[in-house]
């Protein structure tokens, strides 16, 4: 089978699609990224990718992604075979804290069911494992797997649990990588391996392995076997094709990349196909035949103006060949599948609105503006990935990297916290460096704002306060009782809360500053990773022993013992607008309203991983996860989805509600737009006094959301009584009462 390195980092693709049988929706944007392997079931393409198990519609290119509730429970596929008629068996990564080792799944293509077959740990070679790269069935149905890291390879007797071989398996040079699976004309399985003394080809043979070839050097890959039992394999940058007595060597210059020929394939012509970085070869009769230059003419016409990069992998089905190639420039690249027939050319080409431009899959910090428009800081950021942001449509990249923390102002600038402090207002971005201000270092670790000033901290202890337009005050790790900071809230209401390692939380309440650590407070040990705020003042930590709250004079602990946390290592915690909290773990997510606990876990949500990093909530009351192994969105049963925008159009400016009503912080109006068109939002007294204003540009035509937080145009907080909501658009207006206490 041809096999690609699981190495390759590649690029994406969004599965953008709500997740049915909810009450509630689900929308996940997760990328088609890593394709380790592909086959072929009738009329769909089964894809495993370091993001899950995608299936691709052979006729129109619609795909899905395989969700936990369907049964798969790991988030990489990496192998694939078709064991019988009706079941595939599916190589995985172990979900889990290492991601060493594989398990493999069978799948039912009749019912949808899934088995999980046993683990595998073998205790030898580099540790746990096997790492599974490569599967393929023999004539008797058994299934034979490739492994790397000093695993052997090792069979599943048919329809049978996973069991290793030991006993005849007689593999040549010891200890072996064995890095490709291919079946000859015979029905026999047969193996390139990586070896201690070298590298090589062997053929399993009456439960025997038998040394075909041996070979100096290392990485023999992509084994396809064509219908006169050649062998043809790859090695660096070269093909070649061994008949049992010749060795031919196919000098295909620019064929090899980095890790050499990215793929063979042999459809039923009997021709080989080979993709390496910069050309397409299709090797028949010993002839070459340059397939590039076709492929690169109509894939022009499809996915301009994004250019062509290089080519990845080639895969046979029947007589049709698929190629898999990168295109794109910069952070903005993906990949389009190709297939050739008896037709020409065809191309999965996704929607421009929907191209996710990371080439990780992990969103490390998120945040939503009042304009319900996401940022997003990827997890490899720090190595050059710029920070995006997603209006509901389109994807957009802002030239800033290396982001540690994003958060939104009341006049709706972006502020990012890393490398260097940013903020964005009106399409201009400001940056303070310690060259031009009073900062003690460019690094600031975490941060967050208020109406009146932003909060920061750098990696050195260091706690920063930038009045809007004024002064800089510097407090240092003597105050703060930590050298390396986790995370800042602050309210201008309750005062500012600082974490960091060593166990510290550090309270300021205007005029001084109050550590606290696991001697003098409920906090459980020595990392305090994260700390909000909730609508009553009450602060809450995320540590790796719980979530822990205090209220200004006592403590309270929360894991899996007392509450419906789904897991101990709590990462952060959201506070909605509504008042609930969001609880994001290692192990899932859990929603607090005070009184009953709710858990979105693998088991009952189509999360990708089940580890969630951070969330945000968008105006329309919709929660975006970031969790580990790609972005998600969960919707309430009373908000439409970004997917949706046409379907219940508006028939007049009106204002749906306002909550919570009285409130003693902030208030969300909600409202509707019967066109695209510029709104104005205002706040008056009973005194008839404009106290608040915002415009916003352009907004379209759907249900909206504008948070006000209580503070007047001039920055103060408003006094406590009745106020008036006007909302003004297209020479219209709409009007609620909202009444504010303190």
């Amino acid at each position: 089978m041809n096999r690609i390195s699981r190495y390759t980092i590649c690029m994406v693709l969004v599965c953008l699609c709500v997740v049915p049988g909810f009450a509630d929706e689900w929308e996940y944007y997760i990328p088609i990224k890593g394709i380790e392997d592909v086959i072929f079931v009738d009329s769909e393409v089964y894809c495993s990718t370091g993001s899950g198990l995608f299936i691709l519609d052979n006729e129109d290119f619609t795909y899905r992604r395989v969700t936990s509730v369907e049964g798969f429970p790991a988030f990489a596929a990496i192998a694939l075979v078709r064991e019988s008629d009706n079941t595939l068996l599916v190589a995985t990564e172990i979900p889990g804290d290492t991601l060493q080792g594989s398990g493999v799944y069978r799948y039912n293509l009749d019912n949808g069911d899934w088995q999980k077959l046993e683990d595998h740990y073998l205790e030898q070679g580099m540790g746990p494992g096997p790492y599974i790269l490569d599967m393929e069935r023999d004539k008797d149905g058994n299934v034979g797997c490739a492994g790397i890291g000093g695993r052997e390879a090792f069979f599943l007797a048919a329809g049978a649990s996973l069991v290793k071989q030991t006993d005849d398996t007689n593999l040549p040079g010891g200890y072996n990588n064995a890095m490709s699976l291919a079946v000859d004309t015979n029905g026999d399985v047969v193996m390139s391996y990586n070896s201690e003394t070298g590298s090589g080809i062997a053929r399993r043979k009456n439960d025997i392995w038998v040394t075909v070839l041996e070979l100096p050097g290392y990485a023999v890959g992509n084994l396809v076997i064509d219908a006169d039992g050649t062998i043809w394999f790859s090695q660096g940058g070269s093909v070649y094709a061994y008949d049992g007595i010749s060795l031919l060597n196919y000098d295909i210059s620019e064929v090899g990349g980095y890790f050499g020929v990215g793929g063979l394939a042999v459809p039923s012509d009997s021709s080989v196909w080979c993709a390496g970085k910069n050309r397409l070869v299709r090797i028949y009769g010993g002839e070459e035949e340059d397939m590039t230059a076709g492929f690169l003419e109509e894939l022009e016409q499809r996915i301009s103006p994004l250019p062509f990069r290089s080519f990845k992998s080639v895969y046979a089905n029947g007589g049709d060949i698929w190629v898999i190639a990168y295109c794109g420039v910069g952070n903005e690249w993906y990949e389009v599948p190709g297939k050739y027939s008896n037709e020409g050319w065809s191309f999965f080409v996704p929607d421009s609105n929907l191209i996710y431009p990371y080439r990780s899959i992990a969103p490390s910090d998120i945040a939503v503006d009042t304009t319900g428009t996401l940022w997003m800081a990827g997890f490899f950021t720090m190595f050059g990935e710029p920070l995006v942001s997603f209006d509901g449509t389109s994807w957009s990249i802002h030239g800033v990297n290396n982001i540690y923390d994003i958060a939104v102002d009341g006049e709706n600038r972006i502020w990012l916290f890393g490398a260097r402090t940013h903020y964005y207002e009106n399409g201009e971005w400001t940056t303070f460096t310690r060259e031009d201000y009073p900062i003690f270092s460019d690094w600031m670790r975490a941060g967050t704002v208020t109406s009146s000033c932003a909060w920061m901290g750098d990696g050195h202890g260091n706690v920063y306060k930038y009045e809007f337009g004024s002064e800089w005050i510097r407090y240092d790790a003597a105050y703060i009782g930590t050298d390396f900071i986790t995370s800042v809230a602050a309210d201008d209401r309750w005062g500012v809360w600082v974490t960091g390692f060593g166990g510290i939380a550090s309270y300021f309440n205007g005029d001084e500053w109050t550590m606290y650590n696991s001697d003098n407070s409920g906090l459980p040990e020595k990392n305090v990773k994260f700390v909000a705020y909730d609508k009553n003042g009450t602060v809450w930590f995320a540590t790796g022993s719980g979530l822990v709250s205090f209220d200004g004079s006592s403590w309270e602990v929360f894991d899996t013992s007392n509450s419906g946390l789904p897991d101990d290592r709590v990462n952060s915690v959201m506070t909605a607008l509504n008042g609930d909290l969001w609880i994001s773990t290692r192990g899932g997510l859990c929603r607090y309203d005070g009184d009953v606990w709710e858990a979105f876990t693998k088991d009952n949500a189509p999360l990708p991983s089940g580890s969630i990093r951070e969330t945000a909530e968008s105006p329309d009351g919709s929660i975006w996860i970031a969790d580990e192994r790609g972005l998600c969105r969960y919707i309430p049963d009373t908000v439409t989805s970004v997917n949706a925008h046409n379907e219940r159009q508006p028939s007049a400016l009106s204002i749906t509600g306002a909550y919570p009503n009285p409130f003693n912080g902030s208030v969300a109006i909600e409202f509707m737009l019967p066109a695209s068109d510029n709104v104005l939002f205002e706040v008056y007294n009973l005194a008839g006094q404009r106290v608040y204003s915002r415009a916003m540009n352009m907004l379209s035509t759907d249900r909206h959301r504008v948070i006000w937080d209580s503070h007047t145009d001039n920055g103060r907080r408003a006094a406590a009584g009745l106020y008036f909501i006007r909302i003004h658009a297209a020479e219209v207006s709409a009007t609620a009462k909202v009444m504010y206490l303190k």
